[in-house]
This record gives C-alpha cells, structure tokens and sequence, in this order.
C-alpha cells in the first residue's frame, strides 16, 4: 500500500510542479485548470535532483504516518501505588512525561503490534482499559483482547507523538 502512495503522491507533486507554471484556469462554472502543453523537463539536474529530494521527504513521511510505533505508548503508576490516578490525575502524569493520554486507537495499534500488559490504564476517552495477548484467567480479564476495567481509579496509559522533524 505504501509504495503505491508514495508513488501516486510523487506523481502528483510532479504534475503540478511542472504544470503550474503552464496551466490555463476556467472562471466559474467549469472552474477547471489544465496544462497548456506539454513541458520537456530535458536533463534538468536541479528540477531532477529537485523531485528526488521530495520523493524522499514524502517517503518518510509515509512512513511516519503508517507506524505507530514513531510515538511511544507507555504505562504510568502512581507514586501512591497501583490503581491512584483519577482521569484528571492520569492527564497529569502523562503532561509531566511530555505526553498526553493514549486514545483507544493507539492503545488498539500496539496490541495488534505485541503489547500485553495486565494492569488498567486511563485512556484519552475517560474509559480505562488494558492489552491481553493471552487469556491469563479472570485476574486478567479472562480473555485476549482491549479489556475494561471495572475500578474507579487507575494507572495511566500515556502517548508520546515524535515530531516530523525528528
């Protein structure tokens, strides 16, 4: 699916690039740009070197994108011991990492990646939940699986996004 993308997208930014300068725009209702002729790019090798450079900047970011894995889901417990944090507590101590309360969807993208951990966590929706990779009994939840936990306080699941520019 990537090197699809990477390509349509470069094949885009390509287009336009070398179109914009020659297109011929329609007023409303047609609303419509088109080239005007065909442009030879020739051996170009600053335009050339020039795609090159966005191929790759689009690329990583694709990459980027499609892995959850370039933010860091991480599991806090309160200094006062397991199951402490109310909701407002658990933003807090994922505030005080550099980090924000992990949604359900991120929490969801690291256990289809491997994460097991049998202990509940706050998550961004105010639900507390937790991975089960393995049915471990009814101390954990009993089943594989995004589990619920049924307390009232909780530990915290934290995510820290990286920059694109990292």
């Amino acid at each position: 699916m990537a090197p699809r993308f990477i390509l349509a997208t470069w094949l885009f930014v390509t287009f336009v690039f070398l179109c914009s300068a020659q297109s011929v725009c329609k007023p409303p209702p047609e609303e419509k740009c088109a080239c005007n002729q065909v442009v030879n790019v020739g051996t170009d090798d600053g335009l050339k070197s020039e795609l090159d450079r966005l191929k790759t900047v689009v690329e990583q970011l694709s990459q980027k994108t499609a892995n959850w894995s370039e933010g860091e889901l991480f599991h806090v417990q309160s200094p006062a011991g397991e199951y402490k944090y109310d909701l407002d507590e658990a933003r807090q101590a994922c505030a005080e990492q550099n980090a924000s309360l992990a949604s359900y969807h991120q929490l969801l993208a690291a256990w289809q990646d491997g994460l097991e951990k049998c202990a509940c966590g706050w998550l961004s929706d105010g639900t507390r939940q937790y991975p089960m990779q393995t049915d471990r009994g009814q101390g954990c939840g009993g089943r594989a699986g995004i589990i619920t936990c049924e307390h009232n306080s909780s530990n915290a699941w934290c995510y820290r996004g990286l920059s694109v520019c990292d």
